[in-house]
């Protein structure tokens, strides 16, 4: 990397100070300073109420959000009216009753030496 030249002339360089302050700066700011002190603004009722605004809507979106999950976990996991799990009852009865007619103690045997061979 190449090493920058700087051709800046310290040597001609005043030793007085280029930045001014304005006459009775600090006085002035003082006084504005204690006037606030003093006097300290406040907020309407609109500018309170502001910030409440965002804390109620972003509660509201929890709360829509919970209850949504809520919702969703009773629409899937509702317990099947009484008619609804007779039925389902009866169809599993009725396969397995099929399964245990059809299959003979010869046909378990089959089964077993066709997976060992």
């Amino acid at each position: 990397m190449q090493a920058m030249k700087h051709n800046f002339d310290f040597e001609r360089c005043s030793d007085e100070n280029p930045f001014l302050i304005p006459e009775g700066y600090f006085e002035e700011f003082n006084k504005k300073i204690g006037k606030i002190i003093a006097h300290p603004r406040h907020p309407s009722l609109t500018e309170r109420l502001r910030q409440y605004r965002y804390v109620a809507a972003a509660a509201a979106a929890v709360l829509i959000l919970v209850a949504g999950a809520f919702f969703v976990e009773d629409y899937f996991h509702t317990p099947q009216s009484e008619q609804q799990r007779a039925k389902v009852a009866d169809y599993n009865d009725s396969i397995n009753q099929i399964l245990i007619d059809e299959t003979s103690e010869s046909l378990i045997e089959d089964y077993v030496i066709a997976e060992a061979n």
